[in-house]
C-alpha cells in the first residue's frame, strides 16, 4: 500500500460522522433545540439513526431541560428557547376566567359562551371555547367547585 493510500485510509477512519459525535448531538439537540427530523436533514441521515445515537449517548431533552412540547402547554404558558414561560395575554384571559367564575358566579358553560362571543382566541387559535377547557383551567388553578355531586354517589 502506498503512503498516499495509507494516509487517505487513516483520514477516512479518523473522521467520525457528526451524528456519531455525542458533543455535536448534545449541542444540536439540547442547546440549539433542533428536532430529530431537523438533525437528520442536517447530518444527512434518517431520524432512526439520530434516535439510535441519542439513546446510545444518553442524551434526553426531557431530563436535561424539563422541556415540554407546544402541544401540551397549559393555557397561560408559552415555549421559548426550550423553556416554559408565562404567556402574558393568555394569563390575563385566565385571570378573567377565574374572576367570572369566582366573583360573578358564572357557570363554565356561560364563561365559554362569553369568551366565544367576545372572539377571545383559544390556545390552539380556535374560534369556539368549550366548557371542558374552562373547567380544566379552573381545576388547574384550584378554584373549580362542581355544582352537582359526581354520578353514582
Amino acid at each position: 500500500m502506498s503512503s498516499i493510500a495509507y494516509a487517505a485510509e487513516i483520514v477516512k477512519l479518523s473522521r467520525v460522522p457528526d451524528y456519531k459525535n455525542p458533543i455535536v448531538l448534545h449541542q444540536n439537540y439540547i442547546e440549539n433545540g433542533l428536532t430529530v427530523k431537523q438533525m437528520g436533514v442536517l447530518h444527512g441521515c434518517g431520524e432512526t439513526v439520530i434516535k439510535k445515537y441519542l439513546k446510545q449517548f444518553g442524551i434526553r431533552k426531557t431530563e436535561v431541560m424539563k422541556c415540554r412540547s407546544k402541544t401540551n402547554l397549559s393555557f397561560g404558558e408559552k415555549l421559548k428557547s426550550g423553556k416554559v414561560l408565562e404567556h402574558k395575554t393568555e394569563a390575563s384571559i385566565k385571570k378573567a376566567i377565574i374572576d367570572m367564575y369566582t366573583r360573578e358566579g358564572l357557570s363554565v358553560t356561560a364563561i365559554a359562551r362569553v369568551l366565544t362571543q367576545m372572539k377571545v382566541p383559544t390556545k390552539k387559535r380556535g374560534k369556539k371555547w368549550d366548557h371542558s377547557v374552562v373547567t380544566a383551567i379552573l381545576k388547574r388553578e384550584s378554584v373549580y367547585q362542581p355544582k352537582r355531586p359526581p354520578r353514582g354517589k
